[in-house]
């Protein structure tokens, strides 16, 4: 198993109920880049929400994380490495443009 991972934080400015809604948004544009990959939406509770992302294999890529109204999103593992160079460009762009108050990412 591979030990990459590569995340972006932000905090959404309002509710969890609109940094929820802008995370649906990024997880959409981000699999709207690349054939073949879905995402799925759990709630487990009403202020903690996931998207988890899968690639055409159904290999668990990257996850967005809403808790109340903070957005944790990051991709991990082999499947992940292989596109990092395109993902990490995609996911800051993307988290930028919907969170655009927050702090820059972090490459763990």
């Amino acid at each position: 198993m591979s030990d990459y991972r590569f995340q972006v934080v932000r905090q959404s400015v309002g509710t969890h109920e609109v940094a929820r809604d802008k995370s649906r948004v990024v997880a959409e544009l981000f699999i709207e880049q690349r054939k073949g990959f879905t995402f799925t939406e759990h709630v487990a509770s009403e202020e903690v929400t996931e998207f988890i992302i899968k690639n055409n294999e159904s290999i668990v890529v990257g996850q967005l994380f809403v808790l109340i109204n903070s957005v944790l999103f990051f991709i991990f593992g082999t499947a992940a490495a292989e596109e990092a160079w395109n993902m990490e460009g995609d996911m800051v762009d993307l988290m930028d443009h919907a969170f655009p108050t927050a702090s820059a990412a972090e490459n763990l």
